[in-house]
């Protein structure tokens, strides 16, 4: 089987390689750069969708699907969009916009990240506000979501709580995974623990 690995806007395809490594199946990975599929000056997330919806379409067979941060988000519309090509969907610390307020409080905190620190990403600081800005986009049609679903969080992991259990009850299919002893970043911090996780979901 196909895997499909979707990296946080402020992360680039390297950030999974510690996890691949740990499931040992590269031959069998596809980490497309999300920021292939944008415009400098206007980044918008339905572009990004697009070009991974249509990326997606070229696969022979139904493919396992795992997001982390933002990448988790595009995970979703991904599989709500075309439920039946997806065989397993992994949701690594879900960053989910699950009201107009928690949108309103991401792009405050975005605004406040001082521009230098993006000098460290593959991503500007423009490009980012304007992803945060057009995650209204995203629609919630989680009721087409068949596939086995399971969220992944850190056992102390606060921040992302209300998103997984948000997701918990939206897809029935669904169940939330804990690591032990971990709070936030897990793929960074534990990356063995989530690649033991793949490699017993994904059954390699």
């Amino acid at each position: 089987m196909f895997h499909v690995f979707l990296h946080d806007f402020q992360e680039s395809p390297a950030f999974w390689n510690p996890v691949l490594e740990v499931m040992q199946d590269k031959t069998r990975s596809s980490i497309p750069s999300l920021y292939s599929w944008l415009d400098p000056e206007h980044a918008y997330y339905r572009d990004i969708l697009q070009g991974l919806l249509l990326q997606c379409a070229s696969y022979a067979e139904p493919f396992d699907l795992c997001g982390q941060g933002y990448g988790a988000l595009l995970a979703l519309d991904l599989a709500a969009q075309d439920p039946d090509r997806i065989r397993n969907l992994v949701l690594i610390e879900p960053s989910i916009p699950v009201s107009k307020r928690f949108q309103k409080v991401q792009q405050t905190l975005a605004h406040l990240v001082p521009s230098k620190v993006f000098d460290q990403m593959p991503i500007s600081k423009k490009m980012y506000l304007d992803l945060m800005a057009s995650l209204q986009d995203f629609e919630h049609r989680m009721d087409a979501i068949s596939a086995p679903t399971w969220i992944l969080l850190g056992e102390n992991d606060k921040i992302h709580q209300q998103a997984a259990q948000w997701i918990q009850e939206s897809i029935k299919t669904s169940e939330i995974r804990y690591i032990p002893d971990a709070i936030h970043d897990v793929v960074r911090q534990n990356s063995e623990a989530v690649g033991k996780f793949l490699k017993e979901i994904y059954q390699i």
